[in-house]
Order: structure tokens, then C-alpha cells, then sequence
């Protein structure tokens, strides 16, 4: 799973709103804590927040959430 999360890295800028969403999930879902594919991922989303639908953003902070992963530039932009 590490060299599924680190090939990822390289990649997460090519993912639209809901790839982050699906991915985000998978790695709820799968319980696989790693702080830096998750940091990356809510960065991006927070850079793509625009084009993020409702349904996507709650699928994103749901999968945060089963995870137990709090990012608070995250969770702001979605308030705003």
C-alpha cells in the first residue's frame, strides 16, 4: 500500500474534485494512515475547492472524518 500512496503523490494534481473524493474514501475506508498522502490530498482539494460539488465536499469531509483526520485549512474553506 506504501508504494500505491507514494506513486500517488507524483499524481494528485491530476485528479478533478471527485477522483480526490473517491481516493480520499478508499483510504478511509481501507483505514491506511498515511499523513502525507492525506495532506496532500486535502491540499488539493482546497485548490479545487471551486469546482467541487456539495455531494463531492461531503464525501470528502465524511471520508476525513471515518479516518479521523483533521485538516483545519480543509475544513475552513469549506465554511466559507
Amino acid at each position: 500500500m506504501s508504494a500505491i500512496a507514494a506513486a500517488s503523490l507524483t499524481r494528485i494534481s491530476e485528479l478533478n474534485s471527485q477522483g480526490i473524493g473517491n481516493t480520499v474514501w478508499a483510504v478511509a475506508l481501507l483505514n491506511y494512515a498515511d499523513d502525507p498522502l492525506r495532506q496532500a490530498l486535502a491540499a488539493e482539494a482546497i485548490r479545487k475547492i471551486s469546482d467541487t460539488t456539495p455531494q463531492e465536499m461531503a464525501n470528502i469531509a465524511w471520508a476525513y472524518s471515518r479516518c479521523e483526520f483533521s485538516h483545519l485549512p480543509l475544513f475552513a474553506a469549506t465554511s466559507a
